[in-house]
């Protein structure tokens, strides 16, 4: 009972105190010298417990970057490694995860078997899958998109935890960014401090769109129109960087969000 209610309180404290500096330190100290002088400073277990879990807790959280398509969302994250974030890519883990022989690769076919049998572009001649046909898919088939998310969901979890934990507990990285262009839309954003969207004109999206993947304006469009719209990603972060002008401007928001973000 003691050694639950150490974890108990040192998780609450940890999660309080986890948007100050130092908050990690000051969680240790004030949960242990709470229990110490609750249950006696004999009581060495539950004391441990409660200042381990408050370690867990305040340390485990990172920064979501987030933003909609061709909103600069690649750059900004660029411009943080540059400033010593350490990167945890969702779209690489998401790829990945589609690797043939993989856990994802092996629930895609479990869960995609009548789609694969009747549809033969799915998967290329080699047993791996056809990304062009499946970016067409999950833009244009809003069952498809469910399906696959929940296909893929826990195998990109799992991997993205691991590099957490290991960033965060192993190489104990204090700058971690979780850079996911789903990050809201998934629930992923419980585990931010922080939530960072970028956002851009939807006018200069389409116009990114067209340049860089030779999207007609349509097209375009379309695939804006399927993601969360930017109000609404705006109303659930912390902090917004723009990237409607050049990138000198970009790089002067970056360094002011990272100067709000007192890291």
């Amino acid at each position: 009972m003691l050694q639950f209610v150490g974890c108990t309180l040192g998780i609450c404290i940890g999660l309080v105190l986890d948007r100050r500096r130092y908050g990690t330190l000051i969680a240790v100290i004030t949960v242990s010298c709470l229990q110490a002088l609750t249950f006696g400073v004999d009581r060495k277990v539950p004391v441990l417990l409660a200042g381990f879990s408050a370690i867990i807790a305040s340390r485990i959280r990172v920064i979501g970057l987030t933003g909609g398509v061709a909103s600069g969302k690649s750059t900004v994250s660029r411009m943080l490694v540059e400033r010593g974030a350490i990167i945890i890519d969702a779209d690489a883990i998401s790829r990945c995860a589609l690797d043939p022989g993989s856990w994802g690769f092996q629930r895609f076919c479990s869960y995609f078997k009548q789609e694969i049998s009747s549809q033969s572009d799915i998967l290329t001649d080699d047993g791996s899958v056809n990304r062009k046909v499946l970016r067409e898919l999950i833009f244009s088939d809003f069952t498809f998109r469910k399906k696959l998310n929940r296909a893929l969901h826990l195998p990109i979890i799992v991997e993205m935890i691991k590099k957490l934990l290991y960033w965060r507990f192993i190489a104990w990285k204090p700058f971690v960014v979780l850079d996911a262009p789903l990050l809201l839309e998934t629930g992923l954003h419980w585990m931010c401090k922080w939530v960072i969207t970028v956002s851009a004109p939807e006018d200069l999206q389409v116009q990114r769109l067209v340049k860089r993947d030779g999207s007609t304006p349509e097209a375009a469009h379309a695939i804006i129109a399927a993601q969360m719209p930017l109000p609404q990603k705006i109303k659930l972060s912390h902090l917004v960087i723009d990237n409607s002008s050049s990138l000198e401007e970009l790089r002067e928001n970056v360094d002011t969000c990272i100067g709000d973000m007192s890291i």
